[in-house]
């Protein structure tokens, strides 16, 4: 088991800094969008086949956590606009889903006594609660963010479809509910030792 744990640790670390890369690789993608759109445009037009009857072949659409966007214009070229609105949304997203990564390698830490947030060797701790909860709120923030974003998308850029997963929000008040019982768990704990 401690070897599942430790390996569960190193993943979640792992996950949590290529979130964080792609945030930042989100940024870069914004502020290319707005400030070097035709420089952009050459790149992503590279290797790219436009035609009219059978549409655009290659990188013509923009998915990340289910959040989906075309952001090209019909003639086969590609909407600055809906790149630079993807890409906040995205960018925040992988921020969110970053902290969800980096409250699970926390939780571990922290039940394992190896934190500064530790109150021993146990998964029922308060900080345990309050992360928990945190990747709740976290992924219904997520959710949110990529509802908002595809809105955005598809008010602005007509021509653009948009698609969002709802399964972020759904697992986000999962967590919000276990969050619940662990709290439940660590009174009781509390209680149990104040006994002893």
């Amino acid at each position: 088991m401690k070897k599942l744990n430790k390996f569960a640790q190193v993943f979640a670390k792992i996950l949590e800094s290529i979130h964080w890369v792609g945030a930042v690789a989100m940024m870069i993608l914004f502020v290319a969008s707005a400030f070097a759109g035709t420089w952009l445009q050459d790149i992503f037009q590279t290797g790219v086949v436009f035609d009219s009857d059978a549409g655009l072949y290659g990188y013509n659409e923009f998915k990340t956590y289910g959040m989906e966007m075309i952001c090209t214009n019909p003639d086969g070229t590609y909407n600055m606009t809906a790149i630079a609105i993807f890409s906040v949304g995205a960018m925040l997203i992988l921020a969110l889903m970053a902290m969800v990564f980096r409250n699970i390698y926390l939780m571990f830490k922290t039940a394992e006594g190896e934190s500064k947030f530790s109150e021993g060797n146990t998964p029922f701790q308060k900080d345990i609660v309050r992360m928990i909860r945190e990747i709740g709120i976290f992924l219904i923030a997520s959710a949110a963010v990529s509802m908002l974003t595809t809105l955005i998308g598809s008010i602005v850029i007509s021509s653009t479809y948009t698609v969002f997963d709802i399964q972020s929000a759904v697992f986000g008040i999962f967590m919000l509910c276990l969050s619940s019982w662990f709290n439940y768990g660590e009174k009781l704990e509390k209680d149990v030792d104040g006994l002893v």
